[in-house]
Protein backbone atom coordinates (compact mmCIF):
# COMPACT_ATOMS: atom_id res chain seq x y z
CA UNK A 1 0.00 0.00 0.00
CA UNK A 2 0.89 3.47 -0.26
CA UNK A 3 1.11 5.03 2.66
CA UNK A 4 1.79 8.62 4.05
CA UNK A 5 2.87 9.60 7.24
CA UNK A 6 1.83 12.96 8.71
CA UNK A 7 4.60 14.28 11.37
CA UNK A 8 5.53 17.54 12.81
CA UNK A 9 7.91 19.06 10.36
CA UNK A 10 11.52 17.64 9.37
CA UNK A 11 14.21 20.47 10.87
CA UNK A 12 16.29 20.91 13.59
CA UNK A 13 14.82 18.40 15.96
CA UNK A 14 16.39 15.55 16.55
CA UNK A 15 14.07 13.28 18.06
CA UNK A 16 11.21 14.49 15.67
CA UNK A 17 13.43 13.56 12.86
CA UNK A 18 14.46 10.01 14.38
CA UNK A 19 11.06 9.29 14.92
CA UNK A 20 9.92 9.88 11.55
CA UNK A 21 12.63 7.46 10.10
CA UNK A 22 11.90 5.30 12.66
CA UNK A 23 8.15 4.73 11.31
CA UNK A 24 9.03 4.99 7.94
CA UNK A 25 11.37 2.05 8.07
CA UNK A 26 9.07 -0.11 9.73
CA UNK A 27 6.51 0.62 7.55
CA UNK A 28 8.54 -0.23 4.66
CA UNK A 29 9.79 -3.35 6.42
CA UNK A 30 6.23 -4.50 6.03
CA UNK A 31 6.55 -3.90 2.93
CA UNK A 32 4.48 -0.82 2.16
CA UNK A 33 5.78 2.33 -0.39
CA UNK A 34 5.90 5.17 2.36
CA UNK A 35 6.45 8.86 2.28
CA UNK A 36 7.08 11.23 4.80
CA UNK A 37 4.44 14.36 4.51
CA UNK A 38 7.46 17.16 4.39
CA UNK A 39 5.40 20.18 5.54
CA UNK A 40 6.51 23.36 7.70
CA UNK A 41 3.76 24.63 9.79
CA UNK A 42 2.09 27.30 7.39
CA UNK A 43 -0.94 28.76 7.72
CA UNK A 44 -3.50 27.87 5.03
CA UNK A 45 -4.64 31.27 3.35
CA UNK A 46 -8.08 32.71 4.35
CA UNK A 47 -10.91 31.80 2.54
CA UNK A 48 -12.94 34.67 0.06
CA UNK A 49 -16.09 34.15 2.83
CA UNK A 50 -13.46 34.88 5.84
CA UNK A 51 -11.62 38.10 3.29
CA UNK A 52 -15.56 39.45 3.34
CA UNK A 53 -16.06 38.93 6.82
CA UNK A 54 -13.01 40.31 8.18
CA UNK A 55 -13.71 43.53 5.63
CA UNK A 56 -17.34 43.84 7.26
CA UNK A 57 -15.83 43.51 10.89
CA UNK A 58 -13.02 46.30 10.27
CA UNK A 59 -15.82 48.49 8.75
CA UNK A 60 -18.34 48.25 11.71
CA UNK A 61 -15.36 47.81 14.27
CA UNK A 62 -12.78 50.11 15.79
CA UNK A 63 -11.02 47.18 17.15
CA UNK A 64 -9.62 46.29 13.19
CA UNK A 65 -8.04 42.82 12.47
CA UNK A 66 -5.21 41.77 10.09
CA UNK A 67 -6.87 41.12 7.06
CA UNK A 68 -4.20 39.01 5.50
CA UNK A 69 -2.85 38.08 9.01
CA UNK A 70 -2.00 34.49 7.53
CA UNK A 71 0.37 36.05 5.34
CA UNK A 72 2.46 38.10 7.51
CA UNK A 73 2.61 34.96 9.99
CA UNK A 74 4.57 32.45 7.47
CA UNK A 75 6.59 35.27 6.46
CA UNK A 76 7.92 34.82 10.59
CA UNK A 77 7.36 31.20 9.83
CA UNK A 78 10.14 31.72 6.99
CA UNK A 79 12.38 33.76 9.04
CA UNK A 80 12.00 31.42 12.21
CA UNK A 81 12.80 28.11 10.32
CA UNK A 82 15.82 29.17 8.84
CA UNK A 83 17.27 30.83 11.57
CA UNK A 84 20.02 27.96 12.88
CA UNK A 85 21.50 27.39 9.25
CA UNK A 86 24.31 25.64 10.74
CA UNK A 87 22.28 23.24 12.66
CA UNK A 88 19.63 22.66 9.90
CA UNK A 89 22.47 21.91 7.42
CA UNK A 90 23.47 18.79 10.02
CA UNK A 91 20.44 17.71 10.19
CA UNK A 92 19.09 18.19 6.91
CA UNK A 93 21.84 15.83 5.71
CA UNK A 94 20.11 12.95 7.18
CA UNK A 95 16.57 14.11 6.41
CA UNK A 96 17.62 13.64 2.98
CA UNK A 97 19.96 10.64 3.32
CA UNK A 98 17.42 8.52 5.27
CA UNK A 99 13.64 9.88 4.91
CA UNK A 100 12.01 9.70 1.84
CA UNK A 101 9.49 12.93 1.57
CA UNK A 102 6.99 14.36 -0.19
CA UNK A 103 7.37 17.55 0.08
CA UNK A 104 4.20 19.84 0.32
CA UNK A 105 3.63 24.14 1.80
CA UNK A 106 -0.42 23.29 2.35
CA UNK A 107 -2.42 19.96 3.27
CA UNK A 108 -4.59 21.58 0.05
CA UNK A 109 -1.76 20.30 -2.31
CA UNK A 110 -2.27 16.90 -1.53
CA UNK A 111 -4.69 15.05 -3.96
CA UNK A 112 -6.94 12.23 -3.30
CA UNK A 113 -5.32 9.18 -5.03
CA UNK A 114 -2.10 10.03 -3.41
CA UNK A 115 -2.21 7.49 -0.75
CA UNK A 116 -4.18 4.45 0.21
CA UNK A 117 -3.61 5.03 3.92
CA UNK A 118 -2.46 8.27 6.26
CA UNK A 119 -0.40 7.51 9.28
CA UNK A 120 -0.54 10.59 12.00
CA UNK A 121 2.27 10.82 14.35
CA UNK A 122 4.20 10.53 16.32
CA UNK A 123 5.06 13.13 18.17
CA UNK A 124 3.27 15.85 19.50
CA UNK A 125 1.08 15.78 16.80
CA UNK A 126 -1.77 16.52 17.99
CA UNK A 127 -0.88 20.02 20.66
CA UNK A 128 -2.40 22.60 18.87
CA UNK A 129 1.17 25.05 19.69
CA UNK A 130 3.33 22.97 17.43
CA UNK A 131 0.87 21.03 15.19
CA UNK A 132 -0.62 24.36 12.99
CA UNK A 133 -3.22 24.13 11.06
CA UNK A 134 -4.46 21.20 14.01
CA UNK A 135 -7.55 20.01 11.80
CA UNK A 136 -4.58 19.23 9.20
CA UNK A 137 -3.40 16.81 11.46
CA UNK A 138 -6.83 15.29 12.06
CA UNK A 139 -6.76 14.93 7.91
CA UNK A 140 -9.58 17.74 7.45
CA UNK A 141 -8.13 18.08 3.81
CA UNK A 142 -9.24 14.03 3.02
CA UNK A 143 -12.49 13.98 5.34
CA UNK A 144 -14.64 12.66 1.86
CA UNK A 145 -11.53 10.54 0.50
CA UNK A 146 -11.87 6.67 1.29
CA UNK A 147 -8.64 5.85 2.72
CA UNK A 148 -7.26 4.68 6.05
CA UNK A 149 -6.40 6.56 8.50
CA UNK A 150 -4.32 5.47 11.68
CA UNK A 151 -2.97 7.72 14.53
CA UNK A 152 0.12 6.09 15.78
CA UNK A 153 1.18 7.60 18.96
CA UNK A 154 0.76 10.76 18.20
CA UNK A 155 1.10 12.88 22.01
CA UNK A 156 -0.46 15.59 23.38
CA UNK A 157 2.62 16.23 24.87
CA UNK A 158 0.55 17.71 28.15
CA UNK A 159 -1.98 15.89 30.24
CA UNK A 160 -4.92 18.95 29.92
CA UNK A 161 -6.91 20.08 27.04
CA UNK A 162 -5.79 23.10 25.01
CA UNK A 163 -7.78 23.05 22.14
CA UNK A 164 -10.35 25.89 21.30
CA UNK A 165 -13.97 25.24 21.38
CA UNK A 166 -14.22 25.45 17.68
CA UNK A 167 -11.05 23.47 17.23
CA UNK A 168 -12.60 20.68 19.94
CA UNK A 169 -15.99 20.76 17.36
CA UNK A 170 -14.40 19.61 14.48
CA UNK A 171 -11.61 17.57 15.50
CA UNK A 172 -14.24 15.18 17.39
CA UNK A 173 -16.02 14.96 13.92
CA UNK A 174 -12.99 14.24 12.01
CA UNK A 175 -11.43 11.55 14.47
CA UNK A 176 -14.40 9.66 14.27
CA UNK A 177 -13.23 9.12 10.58
CA UNK A 178 -10.19 7.05 12.10
CA UNK A 179 -9.78 3.31 11.80
CA UNK A 180 -7.64 3.72 14.67
CA UNK A 181 -6.00 5.73 17.38
CA UNK A 182 -2.94 5.16 19.57
CA UNK A 183 -1.67 7.47 21.90
CA UNK A 184 2.14 7.62 23.10
CA UNK A 185 1.17 8.94 26.85
CA UNK A 186 -1.18 6.79 29.12
CA UNK A 187 -2.74 9.99 30.26
CA UNK A 188 -4.07 10.69 26.20
CA UNK A 189 -6.45 7.68 26.59
CA UNK A 190 -8.39 9.91 29.11
CA UNK A 191 -8.10 12.60 26.99
CA UNK A 192 -9.12 11.06 23.82
CA UNK A 193 -12.61 9.81 25.93
CA UNK A 194 -12.88 12.87 27.71
CA UNK A 195 -12.83 15.09 24.73
CA UNK A 196 -12.76 13.41 20.99
CA UNK A 197 -15.33 10.54 22.72
CA UNK A 198 -13.17 7.85 21.12
CA UNK A 199 -11.01 4.73 22.60
CA UNK A 200 -7.17 4.61 22.29
CA UNK A 201 -4.19 2.10 22.91
CA UNK A 202 -1.23 3.25 24.52
CA UNK A 203 1.59 2.04 22.35
CA UNK A 204 5.51 2.88 21.92
CA UNK A 205 7.47 5.72 20.33
CA UNK A 206 8.16 4.41 16.72
CA UNK A 207 11.97 4.91 17.70
CA UNK A 208 11.38 2.52 20.61
CA UNK A 209 10.18 0.03 17.12
CA UNK A 210 13.56 -0.31 15.93
CA UNK A 211 16.69 -2.17 17.91
CA UNK A 212 19.88 -0.88 18.85
CA UNK A 213 21.45 -2.19 16.10
CA UNK A 214 19.41 -0.56 13.83
CA UNK A 215 20.71 2.54 15.19
CA UNK A 216 24.35 1.32 15.50
CA UNK A 217 24.04 0.71 11.55
CA UNK A 218 23.60 4.80 11.07
CA UNK A 219 26.18 5.73 13.77
CA UNK A 220 28.67 3.08 11.71
CA UNK A 221 27.60 4.21 8.31
CA UNK A 222 28.74 7.99 9.71
CA UNK A 223 31.77 7.01 10.48
CA UNK A 224 32.78 6.25 7.38
CA UNK A 225 32.67 9.16 6.41
CA UNK A 226 32.95 12.00 9.17
CA UNK A 227 34.84 12.08 12.45
CA UNK A 228 32.52 11.98 15.54
CA UNK A 229 33.18 14.79 18.47
CA UNK A 230 34.70 12.46 21.18
CA UNK A 231 32.15 12.14 24.35
CA UNK A 232 32.92 12.78 27.66
CA UNK A 233 31.84 10.47 30.21
CA UNK A 234 28.61 12.31 30.76
CA UNK A 235 26.48 13.53 28.19
CA UNK A 236 23.84 16.24 28.84
CA UNK A 237 21.42 16.69 25.98
CA UNK A 238 19.99 19.93 27.21
CA UNK A 239 17.00 21.22 25.20
CA UNK A 240 16.34 24.42 27.61
CA UNK A 241 19.44 25.52 28.89
CA UNK A 242 19.21 27.34 32.29
CA UNK A 243 21.17 28.44 34.93
CA UNK A 244 19.49 25.99 37.47
CA UNK A 245 20.66 23.10 35.01
CA UNK A 246 23.92 24.21 34.69
CA UNK A 247 24.14 23.68 38.30
CA UNK A 248 22.65 20.41 38.12
CA UNK A 249 25.17 18.99 35.49
CA UNK A 250 28.24 20.37 37.64
CA UNK A 251 26.73 18.90 40.38
CA UNK A 252 26.50 14.94 38.46
CA UNK A 253 30.13 15.85 37.42
CA UNK A 254 30.96 16.32 40.76
CA UNK A 255 29.06 13.61 42.16
CA UNK A 256 30.75 11.47 39.24
CA UNK A 257 33.97 12.47 39.08
CA UNK A 258 33.59 13.02 35.58
CA UNK A 259 34.06 15.31 32.35
CA UNK A 260 31.08 16.07 30.63
CA UNK A 261 29.85 17.05 27.11
CA UNK A 262 27.10 19.15 26.40
CA UNK A 263 25.19 18.94 23.07
CA UNK A 264 25.90 21.42 20.53
CA UNK A 265 24.94 21.50 16.56
CA UNK A 266 25.70 17.79 16.30
CA UNK A 267 24.70 15.50 13.29
CA UNK A 268 21.74 13.31 13.85
CA UNK A 269 24.03 10.43 14.18
CA UNK A 270 26.64 12.38 15.96
CA UNK A 271 23.76 12.63 18.57
CA UNK A 272 22.87 8.71 18.53
CA UNK A 273 26.71 8.28 19.19
CA UNK A 274 27.18 10.25 22.01
CA UNK A 275 23.91 8.45 23.50
CA UNK A 276 25.73 4.70 22.87
CA UNK A 277 29.09 5.96 23.85
CA UNK A 278 28.48 7.94 27.37
CA UNK A 279 28.75 6.11 30.70
CA UNK A 280 25.82 8.44 31.85
CA UNK A 281 22.90 10.92 30.73
CA UNK A 282 21.17 13.71 31.68
CA UNK A 283 18.41 15.19 29.65
CA UNK A 284 15.15 17.24 29.86
CA UNK A 285 14.09 15.51 26.39
CA UNK A 286 11.67 12.73 25.72
CA UNK A 287 13.72 11.62 23.08
CA UNK A 288 16.94 11.94 25.39
CA UNK A 289 15.20 9.55 28.04
CA UNK A 290 14.13 7.32 25.22
CA UNK A 291 17.63 6.49 23.98
CA UNK A 292 19.19 6.52 27.26
CA UNK A 293 16.75 3.25 27.48
CA UNK A 294 17.24 1.72 23.82
CA UNK A 295 21.07 1.95 24.58
CA UNK A 296 20.96 0.79 28.05
CA UNK A 297 22.62 4.31 29.39
CA UNK A 298 21.72 5.15 33.47
CA UNK A 299 20.25 8.36 32.91
CA UNK A 300 18.54 11.30 34.57
CA UNK A 301 15.71 13.33 33.42
CA UNK A 302 15.42 16.89 34.74
CA UNK A 303 11.25 17.82 34.83
CA UNK A 304 10.57 20.08 31.31
CA UNK A 305 7.31 21.42 32.29
CA UNK A 306 7.29 23.80 29.62
CA UNK A 307 7.67 21.06 26.84
CA UNK A 308 5.25 18.87 28.93
CA UNK A 309 6.15 16.37 31.21
CA UNK A 310 3.19 13.86 31.10
CA UNK A 311 5.52 12.47 28.61
CA UNK A 312 8.65 11.94 30.39
CA UNK A 313 5.66 10.60 33.16
CA UNK A 314 4.01 7.89 30.98
CA UNK A 315 7.69 7.15 29.56
CA UNK A 316 9.46 6.42 32.90
CA UNK A 317 6.16 4.49 34.25
CA UNK A 318 5.98 1.96 31.43
CA UNK A 319 8.99 0.98 32.59
CA UNK A 320 9.37 1.48 35.93
CA UNK A 321 11.39 4.13 35.88
CA UNK A 322 10.09 6.79 37.87
CA UNK A 323 12.88 7.56 40.21
CA UNK A 324 14.41 8.76 37.37
CA UNK A 325 12.69 12.16 37.00
CA UNK A 326 14.25 15.28 38.88
CA UNK A 327 12.09 17.84 40.26
CA UNK A 328 14.34 20.61 39.55
CA UNK A 329 14.21 22.56 42.54
CA UNK A 330 15.01 19.39 44.40
CA UNK A 331 18.12 17.48 43.12
CA UNK A 332 20.11 17.88 46.53
CA UNK A 333 19.46 14.04 48.15
CA UNK A 334 19.70 12.40 44.28
CA UNK A 335 22.18 9.42 44.49
CA UNK A 336 23.66 10.20 41.00
CA UNK A 337 25.62 6.51 40.83
CA UNK A 338 22.38 4.72 41.32
CA UNK A 339 21.95 2.08 38.76
CA UNK A 340 18.60 0.48 36.52
CA UNK A 341 17.38 -3.24 36.20
CA UNK A 342 17.93 -3.31 32.14
CA UNK A 343 17.18 -6.76 32.27
CA UNK A 344 13.25 -5.90 33.49
CA UNK A 345 13.68 -3.04 31.44
CA UNK A 346 14.29 -4.50 28.18
CA UNK A 347 11.80 -7.42 28.82
CA UNK A 348 9.37 -4.49 29.10
CA UNK A 349 10.54 -3.28 26.18
CA UNK A 350 10.22 -6.20 23.94
CA UNK A 351 6.67 -7.06 25.05
CA UNK A 352 5.33 -3.60 24.26
CA UNK A 353 7.32 -3.85 21.18
CA UNK A 354 5.00 -6.27 20.67
CA UNK A 355 2.11 -4.93 21.76
CA UNK A 356 2.46 -1.78 19.30
CA UNK A 357 4.01 -3.62 16.05
CA UNK A 358 0.48 -5.89 16.56
CA UNK A 359 -1.58 -2.90 16.73
CA UNK A 360 0.22 -1.71 13.57
CA UNK A 361 0.24 -5.02 11.38
CA UNK A 362 -3.89 -5.42 12.59
CA UNK A 363 -4.87 -2.05 11.73
CA UNK A 364 -3.00 -2.17 8.32
CA UNK A 365 -4.75 -5.67 7.39
CA UNK A 366 -8.29 -4.64 8.23
CA UNK A 367 -10.65 -3.37 5.87
CA UNK A 368 -11.54 0.24 5.42
CA UNK A 369 -14.27 1.46 7.60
Amino acid sequence: MRIGILTLPLSTNYGGNLQAYALQTVLKRLGHDVLVISKPSYYELPSFKTILNRYIHNFFSSNKVDVYVEKHLNEKIDKSFNTNTYLLEKTGEFINLYIQQKKIKFFSELQCGDFDVFFVGSDQCWRPIYANPIQGYYLNFAKSWRIKRIAYAVSFGVDKWEYSENDTLKCKKLVKKFDAVSVREDSAIGICKSYLDIDAKHVLDPTMLLSKEDYIVLIDAFKTKCVSQPINDLFCYILDVTDQKRTIISSVSNALNSFYTLCEDFYVEEWLNAFYTAKIVLVDSFHGAVFSIIFNKPFWVIGNAKRGNARFSSLLKMFGLEDRLIDPEDYVSVDWKAGIDWIKVNETLEKQKKHSMAFIVENLEKNIS
